[in-house]
């Protein structure tokens, strides 16, 4: 799957199988979109594993 440089937002991404898609996507090389409801705290862990990844990926957090 060739997401070098696409641009994703996975609803739930927070946690459970949203975190789980994120993290793929990344590991992929797209820019995501980390969207949450109230657990900011999972979010910015999610966009932490993402920064470890090593590679060029950019993301961002989005509220509900």
């Amino acid at each position: 799957m060739n997401l070098k440089n696409k641009v994703a937002l996975v609803t739930g991404s927070s946690r459970g199988i949203g975190s789980a898609t994120a993290l793929a996507f990344a590991r992929e090389g797209c820019h995501l979109v980390i969207n949450y409801y109230q657990e900011k705290s999972q979010a910015v862990a999610v966009a932490n594993q993402i920064k470890k990844l090593g590679n060029e990926n950019r993301e961002e957090l989005d509220k509900k």
